[in-house]
C-alpha cells in the first residue's frame, strides 16, 4: 500500500497485516548534478513502487525522504534513524530505506533501520521502462522474505 489518499484507508483496515515500512532515500543536488540527480530519483521511485505493488497487503511505502549535500552525514544518521524509531512505534516491524547513494551503504552499520543499495553504476537508470524496473524490484523480493523470517 501507498502514503497516499486512495489507499490510507485500506492500511488502516489493514494495519495488523502490514509490518513492512518502505522509504525511498534520495539525495537531490540542484546544480551541475541536477539531471543526474532527477533520473535518479524518478527511478528509485519506480523501483519501490514496483516492489510495494508486488508486495502489497505487507507492506506501506511511505513517501521519499530527501536530503542534499548540505546535510552533515552523521546528523542526517541519526534523524534517520529517530524516523525509524518513530516507524517501529507505530506498529511496523521492519523499516527499509532503499537507495542509489553508496554512501548510505558505507554507513550502513549507523542505521537502525534495514537498508537496500542500489549500485547505480550496475543499472542503466535511463531505461525507465516498467519491464526494467519490475525486474531490478524483483531482486530485493527475497531479502524481505528474509527480514520476514527473521522476526
Amino acid at each position: 500500500m501507498k502514503w497516499d489518499r486512495l489507499t490510507i484507508d485500506d492500511y488502516l483496515e489493514n494495519r495488523q497485516y502490514i509490518d513492512t515500512a518502505l522509504v525511498p532515500l534520495i539525495k537531490m543536488e540542484l546544480g551541475n548534478n541536477a539531471r543526474l540527480s532527477a533520473v535518479q530519483a524518478t527511478w528509485l521511485s519506480g523501483v519501490v513502487n514496483h516492489l510495494e505493488e508486488q508486495l502489497m497487503g505487507r507492506v506501506l511505502l511511505l513517501p521519499a525522504l530527501t536530503y542534499t549535500e548540505a546535510h552533515e552525514a552523521d546528523m542526517l544518521a541519526a534523524y534517520l534513524n529517530r524516523y525509524t524509531e518513530y516507524v517501529l512505534q507505530s506498529g511496523f516491524k521492519h523499516q527499509v530505506y532503499l537507495t542509489v547513494e553508496e554512501e548510505w551503504e558505507k554507513r550502513r552499520e549507523k542505521l537502525r533501520g534495514g537498508l537496500f543499495y542500489i549500485d547505480a553504476s550496475e543499472v542503466d537508470m535511463e531505461d525507465q521502462s516498467s519491464q526494467a524496473l519490475f525486474d531490478l524490484s524483483q531482486k530485493f523480493v527475497p531479502s524481505l522474505i528474509s527480514l520476514w523470517k527473521k522476526g
